[in-house]
């Protein structure tokens, strides 16, 4: 699933143990944003990256069933982005 950074502040995203939260930054750099996710059981954060041929997208990796909020930031001085993730077993 991948959805913009722009969209999710506020929101509560939906995934299922295994799959990922691919998180479209738009035209701020994939290497600026830091995660933070509350209970790591759950999930995880990503951190994007420019490997020269490919540039990954930062994300959000479902762990195991459960809730956990996300706080992400793009630089020390943006507002966090933070959203709820919910995640259903398989």
């Amino acid at each position: 699933m991948t959805m913009s950074v722009h969209g999710l502040s506020g929101a509560i995203v939906h995934l299922t143990v295994g799959r990922v939260l691919n998180i479209d930054t738009g035209d701020v750099p994939v290497t600026s944003y830091r995660g933070q996710v509350a209970d790591p059981a759950v999930a995880s954060f990503v951190a994007g990256r420019n490997d020269g041929s490919a540039r990954f997208n930062p994300g959000v990796v479902a762990r195991a069933p459960g809730i956990t909020e996300v706080a992400m930031t793009a630089g020390s001085t943006a507002e966090p982005v933070r959203f709820t993730v919910v995640v259903a077993p398989r």
